[in-house]
């Protein structure tokens, strides 16, 4: 696969840590009164265009409406905001699913009301690879743990222990999908997340999770760099006692001794080739040599 090929939504990872953030937006603003008479002539052509009739509108409604609250407020996080209402759309049932349409569809509909609304249409696209969409939920359940830590350290303290090993459970999770794929960008926010969280655990008054926490996480990032540290040192001293100790050494030796042999009766050959093999010609003692008298006229 060619290394520049685009994939909806790799590109999401270091904008996850603030969706909890504009889910509480999204709902905030779809409880209440909403403005039906703007968003009612789009949802209504919607219906007839995409869905033959069936209603699309209860989804149509809150899309727009979130899509209207970003382009009013002229927030200079835009895009991470279109990126969070993109991956709503994708991995919650109640916006990819409707009746017995295909997704395709679905993503039709949503795409002609962001262009329509002038905003966030670039970003309104099906992440079709289940991996990617995966990883960015994994971040997200992360995120949102973290942020239930923070807030519980204040007015919930009762619930910290509940958000701790929710955080625990998530961060095992991912730590060992980045073990097995070791998707560059993915964890990287996951060592950021890491670091955050380790400062944080040292305030938090929970044993048990913090004990499972602490064999996890480790400051600076350690293990990440100890690890491969270790397996190379290993590798270099096993290489070095099967070098010295056993007859691999005696069969190494041998072929490097042939190798330089073969070198050496190369170079040889080489110096030879270019020696002349012709006596050079003197022109002094030559059989032909004559010398020219010059006589001056008196």
């Amino acid at each position: 696969m060619d290394d520049l090929e685009y994939i909806a939504g790799d590109d999401y990872y270091s904008s996850v840590n603030l969706f909890y953030k504009y889910k509480d937006e999204f709902n905030d603003v779809n409880t209440g009164t909403r403005g039906t008479n703007t968003y009612d002539v789009y949802c209504s052509h919607i219906n007839t265009t995409y869905f033959t009739g069936n209603d699309f509108g209860d989804r149509c409604y809150k899309v727009a409406q979130y899509l209207d609250f970003i382009k009013k407020k002229d927030f200079e996080d835009i895009y991470d905001r279109c990126r969070y209402l993109n991956y709503l759309i994708n991995s919650n049932n109640e916006y990819n699913n409707f009746s017995s349409y295909e997704i395709s569809k679905l993503f039709e509909a949503y795409k002609y009301l962001a262009s329509t609304l002038t905003i966030c249409n670039s970003h309104i696209e099906h992440i079709k690879n289940g991996d990617v969409l995966q990883r960015i939920t994994k971040l997200n359940n992360l995120y949102e743990a973290l942020n239930n830590i923070e807030k519980s350290q204040t007015t919930q303290v009762q619930k910290i222990c509940t958000y701790t090993e929710q955080f625990a459970k998530h961060y095992e999770n991912s730590k060992d999908h980045c073990r097995n794929f070791g998707h560059p960008a993915f964890c990287g926010e996951l060592e950021k997340i890491e670091q955050t969280f380790y400062h944080l655990m040292k305030s938090i008054d929970c044993p048990e999770a913090t004990k499972i926490l602490e064999s996890l996480v480790q400051p600076g990032g350690h293990v990440t760099i100890l690890v491969p540290c270790i397996i190379l040192f290993a590798m270099s001293f096993f290489l070095y006692i099967l070098y010295k100790f056993t007859p691999f050494g005696f069969w190494v030796n041998s072929r490097i001794n042939n190798k330089k042999k073969i070198l050496m009766n190369m170079s040889e050959v080489s110096s030879q080739l270019q020696k002349p093999t012709y006596e050079p010609f003197n022109m002094e003692k030559g059989k032909f040599h004559i010398k020219y008298h010059t006589h001056d006229n008196s």
